[in-house]
């Protein structure tokens, strides 16, 4: 969780976790394209787009987003039988657990309630 006005830790870094976990999902499931861009021909480069889009589907098709209104979004997926969440707060700073509303996303995420 995090706030998009905590100057601490930018909501950046976040997003970046749960993209990191999300690509362990959906790019395992993807043939694989080089890591060396210097050693690849035209034909490699051609395709990356279709890659791109293959991997952009299938994010769409694994991750629920939902969007609150003057709150922020909750976006998450399930991989491995756990689930992964990213919940992003409009405000709260680096004080995001104080936020009305957190807590009970907390609470439903773990089923405490």
């Amino acid at each position: 969780m995090n706030a998009e006005n905590d100057w601490d830790i930018p909501y950046s870094h976040s997003c970046a976790l749960f993209n990191a976990f999300l690509d362990l999902q959906v790019l395992s499931e993807l043939p694989t394209i080089s890591k060396d861009a210097m050693c690849m021909n035209m034909s490699s480069w051609d395709v990356v787009p279709g890659q791109q889009t293959l991997q952009s589907a299938r994010c769409k098709g694994l991750v629920s987003h939902l969007s609150i209104d003057n709150f922020g979004t909750l976006d998450e997926f399930v991989a491995d039988h756990r689930r992964v969440a990213l919940l992003r707060t409009a405000r709260g700073g680096h004080d995001l657990p104080k936020v009305e509303g957190v807590q009970d996303a907390i609470g439903r995420m773990f089923d405490l309630f």
